[in-house]
């Protein structure tokens, strides 16, 4: 039995059987696959009111005080829709600086299509959420790094714990659904336990841990924050012990990043990124990216729909062509069972840490080197 990967031991026992539990369970997940635009994030903005540290923008971005107006969400979402259209996520930077965000939070709802909103959560007020037409379809999520100002404000580089934590409490006491989202680090890793408990008092339906810091923007040039593997497997030890003994956190509420080769078999319920084939990211400027940062690389950039329709783009470009629904990816991700399914976690991650979108995912790569890499997910 590896000691490392404490929280697997009991698939150590039979590796074929665990396997073909592996097995089994990637062709269910595998045959789901299919092309269909379920997802647009939507970067309304790149300004923002924090400098977080780990932040994958960065003060010299190009598209900075563009703001997405109400006309180009609406000329999205004609596209959209017939292409399959569930979901929005408006993004940024701080989505609130765009004056517009209620115009365009209601131009989205008024359509009847979910919308998640991601936010650091210290620009909301009362009446943005007076002047909202339907709660029923929106979701905020809320970045929340640590359960005391000392260590939040730190990372965010601003005075805000408290007015982060009141809009948390507005949102509860409004009967508005919200999550959480903590990014790990050397500043809370020690704390991680204390977050969680926090963020459950404060009454958010799902918390999320975030494992690993971008190497993009900001998170390029902060290696002293960033987790090594050691940290990283410590900390899902603790994940899967909180999981298996604090009664209160519900299967679904508490997740992170974590692979689906090193989730524990009985436990295995995870939703891949739709990258390529479920989602694509709209720029300020109208730019169709493969989800995110498109200012790093021109290459990441499919069509414009001040150019191309939306539905071109998506049909017909080769960013979103259907060899992305099984891709081929290099290292460890192109060994594992879970690759169909998984699709390499994070391309954006695996393409900034190591220069090529058929990169592996850079923890699952890691393990792989140390020789943590569960044998029964390998092929």
């Amino acid at each position: 039995m590896n000691k490392t990967l404490e929280w697997l031991s009991p698939y150590y026992d039979n590796i074929v059987v665990s396997r073909q539990k592996v097995i089994d369970y990637v062709a269910v997940a595998d045959s789901k696959i299919h092309k269909v635009l379920r997802m647009l994030y939507l970067y309304v903005t790149f300004d923002c009111n924090q400098q977080c540290k780990y932040c994958w923008l960065h003060n010299n971005v190009t598209a900075r005080h563009q703001m997405m107006s109400v006309e180009m969400i609406e000329k999205l979402l004609a596209e959209a829709i017939p292409l399959g259209l569930e979901r929005i996520k408006i993004t940024g930077g701080e989505p609130f600086t765009n004056t517009s965000l209620n115009d365009l939070a209601n131009t989205v709802l008024a359509k009847g299509i979910g919308l998640d909103i991601e936010t650091n959560g210290t620009l909301i007020t009362q009446k943005w959420i007076n002047d909202i037409i339907s709660r029923d379809k929106l979701f905020l999520k809320i970045s929340l790094d640590a359960a005391s100002s000392d260590i939040h404000d730190n990372l965010a580089h601003a005075n805000v714990f408290k007015k982060t934590v009141d809009s948390a409490k507005l949102l509860s006491a409004n009967t508005i659904k919200f999550g959480m989202v903590t990014v790990l680090n050397r500043l809370n890793v020690h704390h991680f336990e204390d977050i969680i408990d926090f963020v459950s008092q404060l009454g958010a339906s799902t918390h999320r841990i975030i494992l690993s810091i971008q190497p993009l923007g900001r998170g390029k040039n902060i290696g002293e924050l960033k987790l090594n593997l050691d940290e990283t497997i410590d900390v899902i030890k603790r994940f899967f012990r909180l999981r298996k003994y604090h009664d209160k956190i519900e299967l679904g509420t508490l997740h992170s990043t974590i692979p689906p080769a090193f989730i524990p078999l009985d436990r295995l319920n995870f939703n891949a990124c739709d990258w390529g084939i479920g989602l694509c990211g709209v720029m300020p400027d109208g730019s169709i990216t493969m989800c995110s940062p498109a200012f790093e690389s021109m290459d990441l950039v499919a069509g414009n729909i001040y150019e191309n329709s939306l539905t071109e783009i998506w049909l017909n470009s080769d960013m979103f062509s259907e060899s992305h629904i099984h891709p081929e990816l290099d290292g460890v991700c192109g060994k594992c069972l879970f690759s169909g399914s998984c699709r390499g976690m994070c391309r954006v991650f695996a393409r900034a840490t190591y220069g090529s979108n058929k990169a592996p995912y850079p923890f699952c790569q890691e393990m792989f080197e140390a020789g943590f890499f569960p044998e029964w997910a390998l092929k």
